[in-house]
């Protein structure tokens, strides 16, 4: 939502279409043409498409992270990443405005927190 300013329904369609594509269990990659006139910021949208970890694949950095980390922690870590990320998705697919959406994940991420300094992880 930071990059792209404004075109809240090219945005939207943007979001549903790749939404239909990594929710379906395929072997193809998914690919996505955009499309229209010069100027209108396809290729600033396929640069943000791009920089969205959209199947939660772990960076190169964030698993020299969790190198010597406890499993129980890192499992834990990844069960909140995908469902935060999840829930910002489901929200903003259902039309809710990002900081409704920002403001659900944030609860829930003080969730997580809490569940990992009282030792709740399971």
């Amino acid at each position: 939502d930071a990059d792209i300013l404004g075109q809240f329904t090219s945005k939207k369609q943007i979001i549903s279409g790749l939404y239909q594509l990594i929710t379906k269990t395929k072997i193809k990659p998914a690919v996505l043409m955009l499309y229209g006139p010069s100027g209108i910021g396809k290729t600033e949208s396929a640069k943000s498409i791009k920089r969205t970890n959209l199947k939660g694949a772990k960076s190169r950095r964030l698993l020299d992270r969790q190198k010597n980390k406890d499993p129980l922690v890192v499992a834990y870590a990844d069960k909140c990443r995908l469902r935060l990320s999840g829930k910002i998705v489901h929200l903003e697919m259902r039309g809710k405005p990002a900081n409704v959406a920002t403001t659900a994940a944030a609860r829930e991420l003080a969730c997580f927190i809490w569940g990992m300094m009282t030792n709740h992880i399971a």
